[in-house]
Parts: structure tokens; sequence; C-alpha cells
């Protein structure tokens, strides 16, 4: 009988040591904001097969969880150049770690003199401590065109980011 009862003790323990370890392994969703500085670039129209330009961002600044970051975007715009398409960005930290994300914006604002466009980043995960990121980060960017869009032009950019990251 005493058996029994130490038996159905242990299992007990190890259910509630399950339980708790479950709990406290769950995320809570971290707020992920903060702003970056760069340039944007154009790309080869060939990847964008339906859609005449593509572009690139660099921008280095500070965010939330990731310290002095840098980040790079690619997108294909839409023909009158007012959507970001098949978005994908990362963010770099200063140690290496990834944060991996896919995203779409539309113009709010056309030029002159600032492009404003605001769009969402849905994250996807990432390497490191991010490795199985999630979350959604709302974002605006400001870019200053100076001249047509072209191979060699390089146009002023700032993102402002402000959402929730979960790893």
């Amino acid at each position: 009988m005493k058996l029994f009862r130490f038996l159905g003790f242990a299992v007990l323990a190890l259910i509630i040591a399950t339980g708790t370890t479950a709990i406290a392994q769950k995320q809570q969703p971290r707020p992920f904001w903060g702003n970056a500085a760069g340039e944007v670039t154009f790309g080869n129209p060939g990847v964008c097969t339906t859609q005449p330009v593509q572009t690139l961002t660099s921008a280095k600044g500070q965010l939330t969880h990731l310290g002095n970051a840098m980040v790079t975007t690619t997108h294909c715009a839409s023909a009158d150049g007012l959507l970001a398409l098949d978005g994908h960005a990362t963010f770099t930290a200063a140690n290496g770690d990834q944060v991996f994300a896919s995203y779409t914006s539309h113009t709010t604002a056309p030029p002159p003199p600032l492009i404003v466009q605001e769009g969402e980043l849905i994250i996807t995960g990432g390497t490191g401590r991010f490795e199985h990121a999630t979350g959604r980060v709302p974002f605006t960017v400001y870019v200053s065109p100076i001249s047509p869009p072209s191979s060699d032009a390089k146009w002023p950019i700032r993102f402002v980011f402000a959402g929730t990251i979960t790893y």
C-alpha cells in the first residue's frame, strides 16, 4: 500500500513539475521599437518579374532587444510606386543574432518633399536567441527622393518601428 501511495505522489509531482515548466517556457510579447537611418538603392529590375523596381535598404539604428543594429530590407515596388510588395527584412544585432520578417507597406504621403510609407512587419524567426521569434511590428518609413530611381541612385531613408516580439 505504501508503494502505491509513493508512486501516486511521484506521478503527481512529475505532472506538477511538467506543467510549471511549460508555463515558464511560454513567452510573453515584449515591446519591440526603435529607429534606423540609412539609404535606399534600386536593384536589378529582373528580380521583380512582375514589377518595375526592386528596392534595397541598409540602415543602422537602435532597437530594443538588439541594441545597436543593422536593418536591411528588400521589396518590389508596385507599378505606380505606392506599394511595397513581397518585402523581406533582417535585423542584425551587434552580437550577430538576427530577426527575420516579411512586410508590405503603402504610401501615405507621396513626394515632394518626402515619401511616407506605413506598413507592418511579421516576424518569422531568426538566429541565436531569436530562433523561434514571432511578432508584429507596425512601422513608418520616411524616404527623401533626390533623383529618379536608377541603379546608382541613393536616397536617404529613416525607419520608425513600434510593435511586439516574442522570443
